[in-house]
């Protein structure tokens, strides 16, 4: 039997980003940005416990996406991958902690996966995407992204599941309360992917093999779950008609279900 790769966003936002992907017994989590204990009791919600943890992979060093890590570690022995520049960043937060370096761009073994890093702009020391394969099957997960790359594109061409972030609606964001630097940091280079952005990636990554698509780190100023399922859909129109996969959204507060790659 092949193995079947299982995954759900623990939660996705500016105060917290985990995603749980389970495969032939073990489960890697992308990502420790909620404390331990939330963690570990997100975890039991959808039927896992910490115990099955073998290690957590982190995209980069923001507080969002690392508060929990450490302890995590330190606490059950699970080791932490993460490029170098992200661990030197995330010093502080992470304290003493099993570290495993990997270099952006490249590929290491995490049983029973194989998992692919390919880099991704935004205002970090290091920051990169993730796709884990198991035999043939693939989960990519994309978030914190600038603006649309190659990288990016070929990162997540062709996965079956794709986590990818949603983070804002331009109009909500333009006309909201906001100061200006902070609307310009979040629209730009180094910030972080809107709406019709990721519309747009879609349109370029998913493919017959694709099944699902969750949107992630939806801004609770800037953006609803409505407005970014309804702008993704649109845009990425073309691609729901020729391959008619499902689109979710996940949320700060709870799992979604867990879903089969």
């Amino acid at each position: 039997m092949p193995l079947a790769i299982e995954f759900s966003v623990l939660g996705s936002s500016s105060g917290g980003n985990c995603t749980a992907v389970r495969c032939g017994g073990s489960v890697i989590l992308v990502d420790a940005g909620f404390t331990a204990k939330e963690i570990a009791g997100r975890l039991s919600g959808i039927g896992i416990g910490i115990d099955e943890v073998s290690g957590v992979l982190l995209t980069h060093d923001h507080i969002d996406h690392v508060r929990g890590a450490g302890v995590l570690s330190r606490r059950h022995g699970i080791p932490i991958h993460a490029a170098r520049q992200t661990f030197c960043a995330a010093e502080r937060a992470l304290g003493c902690c099993e570290k495993s370096y990997f270099e952006c761009g490249g590929e290491f073994e995490a049983w029973p996966f194989n998992v692919r890093t390919f880099p991704l702009p935004h205002d970090a020391a290091s920051h990169c995407g993730f796709r884990l394969e198991a035999q043939k099957t693939s989960f990519g997960l994309a978030t914190d992204i600038g603006y649309a790359t190659p990288a990016l594109i070929e990162g997540l061409r062709d996965c079956d599941s794709i986590v990818l972030e949603s983070n804002y609606d331009f109009d909500m964001l333009e006309n909201g309360p906001y100061p200006y630097f902070l609307k310009k940091r979040i629209a730009g280079e180094g910030g972080h992917l809107s709406n019709r952005e990721c519309g747009e990636v879609l349109n370029e990554v998913v493919c017959k093999r694709t099944n699902r698509v969750v949107l992630a780190h939806l801004s609770q100023n800037n953006n609803t779950e409505p407005l970014a399922r309804a702008t993704v859909s649109s845009v990425a129109h073309r691609a729901l008609c020729e391959f008619g996969f499902k689109i979710h959204a996940a949320n700060p507060f709870e799992p979604t279900p867990v879903f089969r790659a």
